[in-house]
Formats: structure tokens, sequence, C-alpha cells
């Protein structure tokens, strides 16, 4: 199998492709959840003493990070929705049927493929072999793909062997 070179991503690609955004902003909400719990009740040396599940100091942190969490998920729709939808357009989409692209998160990073339809919204299937399509593991958003122009994508596993998974050469150069 030849090597089949694409665009380099960006950092900034990479970083929404790898749902970094979204995973610092529920950070950042259950810390300051968190942070406000233990300022509304300090840990004091009598709560260290009652130790257990039990103890109404864990019973307000818990709550606080489930508080934090929840508020992160409604607030990420309004906040980082448009964020991820123009991240989706700068990589090239919206993508349709056919085009090429390269995938940039996940065990297949680097893989260049076809896109062979939209899926429930805006998510998008590319072909990896029957294997991944009957697993749902060809499904990915607009931000972990990059539209490709003038490369060829790289045979799926049908078309390298029926019996390959990945259509890649094996590790110790024989070929899948």
């Amino acid at each position: 199998m030849t090597a089949h070179l694409g665009t380099t991503p960006s950092a900034k690609q990479v970083f929404f492709a790898a749902q970094w955004p979204i995973r610092l902003w529920q950070a950042f909400f259950c810390f300051i959840a968190v942070s406000l719990g233990l300022w509304v009740a300090p840990p004091t040396a009598d709560l260290w003493g009652q130790g257990g599940a039990s103890s109404p100091w864990l019973s307000i942190v818990l709550g606080a990070l489930l508080v934090g969490w929840l508020v992160s998920i409604g607030t990420a729709t309004m906040v980082l929705g448009p964020l991820y939808r123009r991240q989706g357009i700068e990589n090239g989409g919206p993508f349709r049927e056919g085009d090429v692209v390269q995938i940039l998160a996940g065990p297949h990073k680097g893989r260049i493929t076809r896109v062979y339809t939209t899926w429930q919204g805006v998510s998008i299937r590319v072909d990896l072999g029957e294997k991944e399509k009957k697993r749902r593991r060809d499904v990915f958003s607009p931000v972990q793909l990059l539209k490709e122009n003038g490369v060829q994508p790289e045979p799926s596993a049908r078309e390298a062997d029926p019996a390959s998974t990945t259509g890649r050469p094996k590790p110790w150069g024989g070929e899948a």
C-alpha cells in the first residue's frame, strides 16, 4: 500500500477534534461549583471525625459537582455549539457523500477516506470497512474530519482485503 499524504491539520483543528473545548468547559464549571460549595460549607475539624459517605461535607461536595456538571452541559450548547459549528465549516463542511476527508481524532487519526453518508443530524459516516460500519465506529462529527482536495482516499478495508479490518499494512511488513 502506498502512503497517502494529506493536509497537515492545525493545532486548533486537532484541539477541537479531540473534544478539548467541552472537556475544559465541564472541568471549569465543576471546579467553580465545588469551590462555591466549599466556600458555603467549609470543612471543619469536627466534620473530618465523622467520615464515611454520610458526611454532610462530602454530600455538599458531590452535590456541587453534579450541579456544576449539569450547568456545564446546559450552557455548552449555547456557548460552544456555535464554535463547534464554525470549526466544522472551517474543516470543509458541510460534508457531502463522496467527499474525501482526513480523520483528525480517534484510532483512525490521519486516515484519508471517503464520506458515504450523513447520519442523524450533522454526524458523518466514512468508509472504514464493514466491521467498523456494523459497530458504528465510522461515525464522526464535522470537527473530527478535514476535507482533502486532490488526494485519493486509502483503499477501504473491503477493497484491500475482505478479511482485513483496517486495510493497513501489518506492522511486520506483510500486507493486511
